[in-house]
């Protein structure tokens, strides 16, 4: 399956994964209890992205708030990008979206642009 979707809700995020056109869309509110099943859950679909065809990956990052678990699991996902990025050779955007008042968003940005090996931009929006 080139595509995977999923709905959001009052707790989880929309994501939209659509490996044939190389794009990761992670967008709304993520404070999942637990947090665990849900990203799990996306982390076998990178496999997907993985072997998507497209040059160029985009991912997005437009979350509204985040809770300790899904920062937790946020950087698993992030961190599986890196080897994608790593291995494939594939040349990847982040993009991690924030308001200029949500500065738990922005600091959460910068800890991921401080401690991963991944080209993301922090985009005010």
């Amino acid at each position: 399956m080139n595509t995977f979707n999923i709905d959001a809700s009052d707790h989880s995020p929309r994501v939209i994964l659509d490996a044939g056109r190389g794009l990761l869309e992670i967008k709304g509110n993520s404070t999942l209890e637990p947090a665990a099943e849900f990203y799990r859950q996306l982390e076998k679909w990178i496999h997907a992205f993985n072997l998507a065809d497209a040059n160029t990956r985009i991912v997005n990052f437009m979350l509204d708030d985040v809770n300790s678990q899904s920062v937790y699991w946020l950087q698993h996902v992030m961190q599986q990008l890196e080897k994608l990025h790593k291995t494939r050779n594939a040349n990847m955007v982040v993009n991690w979206y924030y308001t200029p008042a949500n500065e738990k968003i922005l600091r959460t940005g910068r800890k991921y642009l401080t401690t991963l090996h991944l080209p993301i931009n922090l985009v005010a929006a």
